[in-house]
């Protein structure tokens, strides 16, 4: 079983920024895996030239990074690859705790016992990059800009 190396490349609308410099704004598809590729950790690299910007990739954005695949995708500007990630599982604990009930009310004097789940994680770690084992067919929208 091998790794996805490349994305394939699809242009599906482009339109010039600025004609005295070349500058583009393109909207391409780009897919890949066949659901037996793996990921390769740090991300998949996506090719200036076959974006059709070999000089300046200016911005990446993927135009659906929640695709309904489940997974986000993310572009890492400094590595040139297009990162995804997945919602983090958190694992904890139940914790039980007791409310006094005040005699003379429904609950008839006494203690009640109550269960609340107890979660470790938080906002900072809500996300985590698929697993150097996953084997997604990835098929999202971006749109680049550059010359």
């Amino acid at each position: 079983m091998g790794a996805i190396t490349a994305f394939t490349y699809t242009l599906l609308k482009e339109r010039v920024i600025d004609a005295s410099s070349s500058e583009k704004q393109k909207k391409i598809r780009l897919q890949c895996g066949d659901g037996s590729l793996t990921y390769p950790t740090g991300g998949i690299p996506v090719s200036q030239a076959l974006l059709g910007l070999p000089n300046s990739l200016e911005s990446l954005v993927i135009s659906d990074s929640y695709a309904p695949d489940g997974y986000f995708y993310r572009y890492n500007k400094t590595s040139g690859k297009i990162m995804i990630f997945q919602p983090k599982i958190s694992t904890g604990s139940v914790a039980t705790h007791t409310h006094s009930i005040p005699s003379g009310t429904d609950g008839g004097g006494g203690t009640s016992g109550t269960t609340a789940p107890s979660f470790t994680g938080g906002a900072a770690s809500a996300m985590t990059e698929i697993l150097s084992t996953a084997t997604p067919t990835i098929d999202i929208n971006i749109v680049a800009e550059g010359f």
